[in-house]
C-alpha cells in the first residue's frame, strides 16, 4: 500500500515537532548547586523544515553538553541557530514564571523587570518570521495556585511586549 505509506510519512513531515529543553545560564558549566541544576523549562517548537533542523542540531547539543542526563542549553545556542523555531515560556517551571512568582510573592519592582528583560530577550531571539507571524509566545495554564496566582502578570507582561509599551 504505497498510498497509505506516502500519506502517513506527509502527514509526519506537516507536524509540528517539540522538544522540551532546560536553559542554563552556561551549557558547560559542571558545578552541582543543588535546586536550579534542572534549569529553566523552554518549550520549542519547529515552523517548518530548517527549524526542525535547527531543533535537532540545538537538541543533539543541549544532550552532548548537558549534566546529569539533563540536556542543557544557554541563550549562546539559542542566538546561534533560531531560525524557524517558535518558543514558548510562562508555565511553573520557565524564566519567566520564576520572577514573576518572586514578583507575586514580594511586589519588588526588580522581579518584574526581571521578567520583562527575559521576555525581551526571547522576543529578540525569537522574532517575528519572514511573514510577520510572531514566534515567541507568553503560554497560560490554570492547575495549580502558584500559576493561577501569576497568570495576571503574565498576561500583563504578553500585552506590554506586544504593544511595545514601556515595562510598566
Amino acid at each position: 500500500m504505497p498510498g497509505a505509506i506516502a500519506e502517513r510519512l506527509k502527514a509526519w513531515h506537516e507536524t509540528p515537532r517539540f522538544a522540551p529543553l532546560h536553559l542554563h545560564s552556561d551549557r558547560r558549566d559542571r558545578t552541582c548547586t543543588g535546586g536550579q541544576d534542572g534549569g529553566f523549562h523552554l518549550g520549542l517548537l519547529a515552523e517548518d523544515i530548517n527549524g526542525w533542523n535547527n531543533l535537532m542540531r540545538r537538541a543533539s547539543e543541549a544532550y552532548l553538553t548537558g549534566f546529569y542526563f539533563k540536556p542543557r542549553m544557554d541563550r549562546e545556542l539559542l542566538e546561534a541557530c533560531s531560525d524557524g523555531l517558535i518558543a514558548i515560556d510562562g508555565h511553573l517551571g520557565s524564566e519567566i514564571a520564576h520572577h514573576l512568582v518572586k514578583y507575586e510573592a514580594t511586589k519588588d519592582e526588580a522581579h518584574w523587570k526581571a521578567a520583562c528583560d527575559v521576555c525581551a530577550w526571547k522576543r529578540a531571539t525569537f522574532s517575528p518570521n519572514a511573514d510577520g507571524e510572531p514566534r515567541f509566545y507568553v503560554e497560560l495554564q490554570h492547575h495549580v495556585p502558584e500559576q493561577i496566582a501569576i497568570n495576571p502578570h503574565l498576561l500583563r507582561l504578553a500585552r506590554v511586549h506586544r504593544d511595545g509599551q514601556e515595562q510598566v
